[in-house]
Formats: C-alpha cells, structure tokens, sequence
C-alpha cells in the first residue's frame, strides 16, 4: 500500500486517544472481536448482527467514509481501503459522550440483559 505510512501514523493517534482501530477483510459469518473490543461475543448470539456488518461492508463504495452507530450508543467509522476489494478500515467503538451510571442501567434495562450479562456490559464501561 503507497499509504501505509499515512495508515500507521492514523492508527498510532488514535490509540494515543484511546481510540481502536483495525484493518479487517470481509467478515464471514462471525464479528471479529476487534470492531467491538469482544462486547457482543461476551453478550448475544451474533448471527445477525455479523450479516448485518457482512452487508454494509460489501456495499461500502469507494472513497466513502461510513459512519454507524448501535443500540448501545457506540460509534464506529469505516472505508473501503484503497486499492482494495475485501479490506477495511474501522475505527470504535467510540462514545461521542461518557455515560452516566443511570443511562448504564437505563440501557441494560431497555436491551433486557440477565444480571450476568449486565454485571459484563458494566465491565466494558
């Protein structure tokens, strides 16, 4: 890649900010556990939401950035890598605010997490 400079020195800011990102190939019918630090690995079956992400990143259009969020108020970044077919660049999880403990449990109430899976999402927080 004639980029792998820019590349590098982007991913090195964003971690100095506490910030993941990944380059990933096309996801098969798992999330890898970089897009969301293992969050929905340690929570849900993931068959949806890994077609879901399949789906998105096979219609990722070159030279756009795409942002998402999810239902627990994360946000990611992706592109098409260029000069690419099936390699991505994401960056989140990110939180555009830090949440307070009421929204916390506001949310796990809303998602209807056991005390188990709710005692893991506290821990990612």
């Amino acid at each position: 890649m004639v980029y792998e400079a820019q590349l590098s020195f982007l991913q090195q800011l964003l971690k100095d900010m506490h910030i993941s990102s990944c380059i990933l190939g096309n996801p098969d019918t798992r999330i890898p556990p970089e897009i969301d630090l293992g969050l929905r690995a340690d929570l849900f079956d993931l068959d949806n939401y890994a077609s879901f992400l399949q789906n998105s990143m096979g219609q990722a259009q070159d030279n756009t950035l795409y942002r998402f969020y999810d239902e627990y108020d994360c946000n990611y970044i992706f592109m098409r890598l260029p000069d690419t077919q099936d390699c991505y660049f994401f960056i989140g999880p990110y939180l555009l605010s830090i949440p307070s403990k009421e929204s916390i449990s506001q949310k796990i109430s809303t998602i209807v997490l056991s005390s188990e899976q709710a005692e893991i999402g506290r821990a990612h927080f």
